[in-house]
C-alpha cells in the first residue's frame, strides 16, 4: 500500500540563519537521552501512528496534531533561538502542527492549504525569528512524491 499526502497538505518552512556545528546531526544526536521513560515512548508511538493515520485518511489537521514529539524535539529546541515563539506564532497563524526538520535548525509547519495561507504562516515564523534578532529564510513547499533525483550530471 502506498500512502500519498493529501493534496491540501502545504508546508511552511523557516530556516534560521544561525551558526550550526560542523557535524550538526552527530552533535544533535549526542544530546539525546540514552534512556526514555515508558510514558514518553507510548506518547511518541501513539503520535507516530496518528501521523500515519492522518496521511492515510487525508486529514491534514490530524497530521499536524500528531507532530508532537516529547523526546527529541524538546532537546533540539534548545539549539534554536526563539523556538517556542516561532512555534507559537505558526500555530496562531493557522498551522496545524510544527516540528524541527531533522537535526535542525529548520522549522516546518504543516498547513491545510484549503483553509489557511501557508505563506502567511511562513511569514509569521520569519517575523518571530526577526524579533529575536535572528535572520531567517522562508519557503512554502508541498511534499515531493518523486523522491531524490539527479538534477545535473557531472
Amino acid at each position: 500500500m502506498k500512502l500519498e499526502p493529501p493534496e491540501n497538505l502545504v508546508l511552511a518552512v523557516c530556516i534560521p540563519l544561525i551558526d550550526v556545528p560542523e557535524k550538526k546531526t552527530e552533535y544533535a544526536r549526542a544530546l539525546l537521552p540514552k534512556d526514555v521513560a515508558l510514558r514518553q515512548m507510548v506518547h511518541n508511538v501513539a503520535h507516530a501512528s496518528a501521523l500515519i493515520a492522518g496521511v492515510a485518511l487525508g486529514d491534514v489537521e490530524l497530521i499536524g496534531k500528531a507532530m508532537n514529539d516529547c523526546v527529541v524535539e524538546p532537546v533540539r529546541a534548545k539549539l534554536i533561538p526563539a523556538y517556542e515563539e516561532v512555534r507559537r506564532r505558526a500555530l496562531q497563524t493557522g498551522a496545524c502542527g510544527v516540528a524541527i526538520g531533522g537535526a535542525g535548525p529548520t522549522m516546518i509547519a504543516v498547513v491545510d492549504g484549503w483553509r489557511e495561507d501557508a505563506s502567511e504562516v511562513a511569514k509569521a515564523m520569519g517575523e518571530a525569528f526577526a524579533e529575536f534578532g535572528v535572520e531567517a529564510e522562508t519557503h512554502v513547499a508541498r511534499p515531493d512524491l518523486e523522491g531524490a533525483k539527479i538534477l545535473s550530471g557531472g
